[in-house]
């Protein structure tokens, strides 16, 4: 056994040594092939000094080392121009064997000087010009947040780097078409650095832009197109005096000159002309009544190339304004205490409406108009300042046009809207229906389910209509009926919507179940229980086991024996 065990082990030696003898050979060998070769060239470091022709150097200065079209090394000047040194310890330019000959060096990224490359540490003098050797901050435009509307604040974003040789310092300004410095900003940079800056300008709430400006640096500039919306309108025209109601009787005309009517009678005042007002006053609808009729006559400005008419405080108009100071003639408003028959309810609760008859040459101009809602009616309703919405009547239906709110006081809230033409105008109180499923939670397969959208509401007004997905399967109406063909969960989605085009949606999940398990109420993993029969074995321990564990008796056994 030991002399067995033995040649094993002369035999491991052997091959160990083999493979390792053989790498080793072939080492010595690579190395001896290596000993004719060519031994590869040293670098080159350079130090020296920089010099300016026709100045004086203002700050230190990076010099660049190229080879091969790559910068191999760089180095900053002292204050001075001299740069690195002669001894081991000192800071060098180093530059590897290159391809080709020659060594070129750079300032602010331009050649100042060229040479031959050549191994070992040199001493070198460079030149460069002051032009070469000045700060060259370079911008770019990134973004800005335009357009905004006036009042709030224009942010033009930019990036600033410093591609000359010099670290410098400079003014960033902000600059609109008129060459005004609207915001500036300090930025120091090394050559080659770069930073990111942001100029901003708060605008008035009266603002109107529309052009380019620029962001400069004392080398370079940039430009940005920048768009601001008036929001507040100027005040061109003179606010009229109240009307004289004479105790609530006959209407009477302004000193300025206006012609009101605060009645509350079926009738306006008809009596000046179109050819003195530009604008005929309109007809009242026979079926309401007015609540206040008011003629004023429109203002122009060159300055702000804008034309206006404002209204008493009795109007619920308080202006309107177009975006020319060509319109003239006289403008009529009348509020009615309802809405008319011709144009049907206007979505939501009704705040206000008011007819506007503008000179025929304007009539589907644009114009933005403004309109005040009493803040005691609008609590009446139970509403908010978010929920109230301007429509304009027109090809037959309440148009919703886009309104803000641009002023609100303890007595009235101001809204702002820009229309496309004039017509009847109403100021609602709208919000978002309220969809609510009414259905069972759990249905047999096959039995007809009712579901009804009954209790779905709307604050402010009616729900419209009533959109349902079953299972997939659109249904329209506030109640439906289906049945359902397989067990399992089906989900219901409901989506309403009320006379301001506004939509709520909500869904619910119903069971569906297999009749026989409605009926008796037992699952599938009770079916094998009350057989009778019983399971007295051990739990965990099968004949598999069993013959396992006798095999394993049988192999210690054996053990044992030998």
């Amino acid at each position: 056994m030991s002399s067995r065990r033995s040649i094993a082990i002369t035999l491991a030696v052997c091959v160990l040594v083999s493979g390792i003898g053989f790498p080793v050979f072939g080492v010595g060998s690579a190395v001896a092939q290596d000993d004719g070769g060519d031994v590869p060239s040293l670098p080159a470091t350079y130090y020296g000094e920089l010099e300016v022709t026709g100045g004086t150097l203002s700050g230190p200065v990076l010099i660049e080392a190229v080879a091969d079209g790559e910068v191999q090394d760089s180095i900053m000047t002292g204050e001075n121009g001299q740069f690195g040194g002669p001894t081991i310890s000192d800071e060098k330019l180093e530059v590897q064997p290159p391809d080709g000959d020659e060594v070129t060096f750079r300032v602010g990224g331009v050649t100042v000087n060229s040479i031959s490359f050549e191994s070992g540490t040199q001493e070198i003098n460079l030149s460069a010009s002051q032009e070469e050797l000045a700060p060259l901050f370079s911008t770019t435009v990134t973004g800005s947040n335009s357009p905004i509307d006036a009042g709030e604040t224009v942010t033009v974003d930019a990036i600033i780097e410093n591609e000359g040789a010099l670290s410098a310092t400079q003014d960033i300004n902000l600059v609109n078409a008129d060459g005004d410095v609207l915001d500036s900003t300090s930025v120091s940079l090394a050559y080659n650095e770069s930073t990111t800056v942001s100029l901003s300008w708060e605008t008035e709430t009266d603002t109107s832009v529309n052009e380019t400006f620029t962001v400069e640096s004392a080398d370079t500039t940039a430009s940005i197109d920048i768009e601001v919306e008036r929001v507040t309108l100027p005040e061109i025209a003179p606010e009229p005096s109240p009307p004289a109601t004479g105790g609530g009787g006959g209407g009477g005309g302004t000193d300025d000159g206006s012609e009101t009517d605060s009645t509350g009678g079926n009738n306006t005042d008809d009596s000046t002309s179109e050819a003195d007002t530009g604008a005929s006053t309109p007809g009242l609808p026979a079926d309401v009544e007015s609540v206040h009729t008011e003629q004023q006559t429109i203002v122009s400005d060159e300055g702000f190339g804008l034309s206006q008419v404002r209204f008493s405080g009795e109007s619920d108009v308080v202006s309107i304004t177009w975006d020319s100071a060509d319109v003239a003639g006289n403008v009529s408003v009348t509020a009615l205490n309802d809405t008319p028959s011709e144009t049907g309810p206007a979505p939501g609760a009704l705040v206000s409406v008011s007819q506007i008859t503008v000179p025929d040459n304007v009539t589907t101009e644009t114009a933005t108009l403004q309109f005040r809602a009493d803040t005691t009616q609008i609590e009446e309703l139970g509403a908010v300042t978010d929920d109230l919405q301007v429509y304009r009547f027109a090809d037959g239906e309440w148009q919703q046009i886009d309104s803000i709110v641009v002023e609100e006081s303890n007595d009235a809230i101001v809204l702002q809207a820009e229309t496309p033409g004039f017509s009847y105008f109403a100021v609602s109180a709208t919000g978002e229906p309220k969809a609510e499923i009414n259905s069972p939670s759990e249905v047999a397969v096959g039995d007809t389910v009712s579901l009804n959208a009954s209790n779905s509401t709307d604050q402010y007004g009616e729900v419209v209509s009533y959109e349902w997905l079953i299972d997939g399967e659109s249904h329209n109406g506030e109640s439906v009926t289906t049945e359902f063909e397989q067990a399992g969960d089906v989900e219901v989605e409901l989506t309403v919507e009320n006379g301001a085009n506004k939509t709520n949606t909500t869904t619910t999940t119903i069971s569906v179940i297999e009749s026989s398990d409605a009926s008796t109420g037992t699952s599938s993993q009770d079916s094998s229980a009350g057989d009778g029969s019983t399971d007295d074995s051990t739990p965990g321990f099968s004949s598999g086991l069993a013959l396992i564990a006798l095999l394993v008796s049988a192999l210690m056994a054996r053990q044992r024996a030998d």
